[in-house]
């Protein structure tokens, strides 16, 4: 659901930017707020990384002949609390665009709010939330379910509704909300599965796995996404599936190609700009496009492992963002 500058205008980019940054500065002020704890922003930078391996991990969409991958922005939420975990997916949005030409600056913002805001500050606590303490048996799974999914799809609206006011006539809204809603059920539902199967993982190593930050339990659930962001990286990554993500697959329905013509000369700017500051576009080495040897696929080990790196080091920064924050807070 990565948005590209040829899909947004400037005026439609600037304002969603706006959007982001106002809900990032009231999430900074929220986390410091509720308090940091002890293993809080570890937990930030781990999640995070975690959940930057999982989205290079596509699986297939066989009936659509598409793809999908793990957003993880419920997760986090469950996890972390919904600011942290707003401030820990706008952390990997911005990597994944900055340093590896995954999603367009200038739709920065609108990416942010398509798999971010939505997933923290609407399924989570208007869905995940009444869910989960309805049905005390099966409500985190049931809850994560038909959370992820309504994520997915609101966020599958946004990024219509954002190409339709951006003045995109190549892609008629009807059309491609047509195209998007239903490619991304199904993508929804194993965003569901995933994130429930990871919760009951961790609530079995600690008996509080939802908003966990200090003691023991924190401790190895930083341990084991730890592992799993490890594995995912080294291993999983290699498998992923090379189908078109629900987003180009849609756009491919109605152009009949994956991508479409940039019209704005801040986008082909900032563009030109993702170009030059990547040192590892797309995930890999540029001499091994297109290619399946074996240096593509140490390309792409290296760029998750760098690219969890700087997730922490963004996910740290906002935590101490926080933590100065409350400390100014408290000295008034």
């Amino acid at each position: 659901m990565h948005m590209t500058n040829a899909l947004i205008s400037p005026a439609v980019g600037t304002v969603m930017m706006a959007v982001s940054t106002a809900a990032a500065v009231r999430s900074v002020k929220k986390v410091s707020e509720e308090g940091l704890g002890e293993n809080k922003i570890p937990l930030m930078g781990v999640a995070g990384a975690m959940v930057f391996a999982a989205q290079m991990v596509n699986y297939p969409i066989p009936v659509a002949g598409s793809s999908g991958h793990f957003v993880g922005g419920l997760f986090l939420s469950i996890l972390l609390g919904p600011h942290a975990a707003f401030l820990t997916i706008l952390s990997i949005l911005s990597v994944q665009a900055m340093f590896f030409a995954d999603g367009g600056l200038l739709a920065l913002g609108c990416n942010i709010f398509n798999m971010g805001f939505l997933a923290c500050f609407v399924a989570y606590p208007l869905i995940y939330k009444p869910v989960e303490k309805r049905f005390c048996k099966s409500g985190k799974f049931l809850g994560a379910l038909l959370a992820s999914v309504a994520a997915l799809e609101l966020g599958a609206f946004a990024v219509a509704t954002q190409t339709l006011l951006s003045g995109r006539v190549e892609l008629p809204f009807g059309a491609f909300l047509s195209a998007m809603m239903p490619v991304y059920l199904p993508i929804g539902i194993g965003e569901g599965i995933i994130t429930a199967a990871v919760v009951a993982l961790l609530s079995k190593v600690s008996n509080k796995a939802e908003g966990a930050q200090t003691g023991s339990g924190s401790r190895r659930i930083l341990a084991y996404l730890g592992t799993l962001a490890a594995i995912t990286g080294i291993f999983f990554s290699w498998f992923a599936s090379s189908s078109p993500d629900g987003l180009e697959w849609s756009v491919f329905q109605i152009v009949g190609n994956t991508e479409i013509s940039q019209t704005s000369t801040l986008g082909e700017a900032l563009s030109d700009l993702q170009s030059r500051i990547s040192f590892l576009p797309y995930y890999g080495f540029k001499f091994t496009e297109n290619t399946t040897s074996i240096l593509s696929y140490v390309g792409t080990s290296l760029s998750i492992a760098a690219g969890e790196i700087l997730t922490i080091a963004l996910t740290y920064a906002f935590g101490f963002m926080a933590k100065r924050s409350g400390g100014r807070q408290s000295i008034r």
